[in-house]
């Protein structure tokens, strides 16, 4: 197996030519002009010297020829592997066999990364419990939505005070239950980082009674300081719990 770059090989190639040319051409120059040699003896030199010389260029082109083919077809291999990879569950690793000791270091690089998935996969579950588990629990009537506006979590405690069918809310957009434009809560989230009241709003569900509601809008960033959640406290009242005042205190 062999690999190596196309333009690090082009250039070696002609680095190697330019150099057995110069040395051809130089020596050819320097037995002419040297008068310890008769005339048979210096043809003769002069024409082993271009033989040697056109064989140099041979072997070079030679070996350019087959570092080159042979570089395409590890690529060809894993350009291959790489297509079939992306339909269906196919084992990548028959494939890289072919590739000798490049394919064992990239399997051994895949295996390391479906090691790093797993895990990431396993805390994301886990970080999920977590988070339902404290939904559940806990005595305020929030929604979880992403900057598209889809809910994508909800507090117990605002299915049992807003009489709302779990079904209803989850993955739905939170311009379906409100009147609110959320688009411009979201952009003044962005800007400004800070929480957003929304008073006298009105909800419905299903098709029921509107309900007036005092809404408190809480922006989350990623660890790239990008705006990617939106926790929002609904009150029936505008007297907000203890449990939302402390929210609020660290905002």
């Amino acid at each position: 197996m062999i690999l190596v770059k196309k333009n690090y090989l082009h250039f070696n190639f002609a680095l190697a030519n330019l150099f057995i040319l110069i040395i051809g051409i130089s020596g050819y120059l320097i037995m002419n002009k040297i008068d310890i040699l008769d005339n048979l003896k210096r043809k003769f030199y002069s024409e082993t010297l271009i033989f040697l010389t056109l064989i140099f260029l041979i072997i070079s082109l030679i070996i350019y020829i087959v570092l080159y083919v042979k570089s395409i077809k590890v690529f060809k291999d894993i350009d291959k592997a790489i297509e079939i990879a992306k339909y269906g569950n196919y084992d990548i690793t028959k494939s890289l066999i072919k590739l000798d000791n490049l394919g064992n270091k990239i399997n051994e690089l895949f295996y390391h990364l479906n090691q790093l998935n797993e895990q990431k996969t396993l805390k994301i579950s886990s970080l999920s419990m977590l988070i339902n588990f404290l939904l559940e629990n806990v005595d305020i009537s929030l929604l979880v939505v992403d900057i598209q506006g889809l809910i994508t979590h909800c507090s117990k405690d605002f299915l049992e005070k807003f009489d709302a069918d779990v079904s209803n809310i989850l993955y739905n957009n939170i311009k379906t239950i409100n009147k609110l434009e959320f688009d411009e809560v979201l952009f003044e989230l962005d800007k400004t980082r800070e929480k957003v009241i929304k008073e006298q709003i009105e909800i419905s569900f299903n098709n029921k009674k509107q309900i007036g509601v005092t809404i408190l809008f809480l922006p989350f960033v990623n660890i790239k300081n990008q705006l990617s959640n939106v926790i929002c406290i609904f009150e029936k009242e505008n007297i907000f719990s203890m449990t939302t005042k402390k929210l609020l205190s660290k905002f």
